[in-house]
C-alpha cells in the first residue's frame, strides 16, 4: 500500500467519524457560512444574471437608471454608465437575495435534521457521512487537478501514485475536473 493510499484511508476515516458525529446539519452550516457561503452566492449570482437581466421589470428598471445616468453630465454618471452600474447593481442584488435565501434554507435544514427524534438524528449522520466524504473527494480532485498543472500527468506525483490500491492513478488520470476545465478551455479558443 503506498503513501497516498494510506492518507486517503486516513482522511476517509476521519471524515466517516466526523460526519457521524456532527451531522449533516452542523458540516452543512459549517460549509455554508463565511468564505465559502460568500463562494456559494458569488456561484449562484454568476448563474441567475443572465436570466434576471431578461425580465421585463428589471429591464425597465434598468432603463429608468440608464435614462437618468444619461441625462446628467456629471463625471460620476459618466464613470457609473462606463463601468455598467445597471448590471453592478443587479449583481448585487442577486446576491444579496442569494445570501438571504441561502441562510434561511440553510436554517430551515439544521432545524430539520436536529429533530429530537433517532431517526432524524440517524438520518443526520448518515447524511453527514456522506457529505464530508463528498467534500473530501472534491479536494482530493481539486488537489489532484492542480498537481496535474504543476507537474503535468506524467510527473513525479503522478508517478508516486502509480500502483494504488485505491486506484488514485486512475483517479488523478481520468480526473473530472480536469474535463471540466478544458471544456472551459475549448470554448474561450485557448
Amino acid at each position: 500500500m503506498l503513501t497516498a493510499d494510506t492518507i486517503v484511508l486516513i482522511v476517509g476515516i476521519a471524515c466517516l467519524l466526523f460526519g457521524a458525529l456532527f451531522g449533516f446539519s452542523r458540516g452543512l452550516r459549517w460549509f455554508t457560512s463565511g468564505v465559502f457561503g460568500i463562494i456559494i452566492s458569488i456561484i449562484v449570482t454568476y448563474f441567475l444574471i443572465g436570466v434576471v437581466l431578461k425580465w421585463g421589470f428589471v429591464q425597465d428598471l434598468i432603463n429608468k437608471l440608464l435614462t437618468a445616468l444619461q441625462g446628467s453630465d456629471s463625471w460620476i454618471c459618466k464613470v457609473l454608465l462606463s463601468i455598467h452600474v445597471e448590471i453592478i447593481a443587479v449583481a448585487l442584488v442577486i446576491f444579496t437575495v442569494a445570501q438571504i435565501l441561502r441562510m434561511i434554507l440553510v436554517s430551515v435544514i439544521a432545524k430539520i435534521m436536529e429533530a429530537p427524534n433517532n431517526v432524524m438524528r440517524t438520518i443526520n449522520s448518515v447524511l453527514g457521512v456522506v457529505f464530508f466524504l463528498a467534500f473530501a473527494l472534491i479536494i482530493l480532485l481539486i488537489v489532484f487537478q492542480v498537481a496535474a498543472w504543476t507537474n503535468g500527468t506524467d510527473g513525479t506525483f503522478y508517478q508516486s501514485l502509480v500502483g494504488s490500491k485505491l486506484g488514485l492513478d486512475a483517479i488523478f488520470r481520468d480526473n473530472p475536473l480536469n474535463s471540466i476545465i478544458e471544456s472551459f478551455r475549448s470554448d474561450v479558443g485557448v
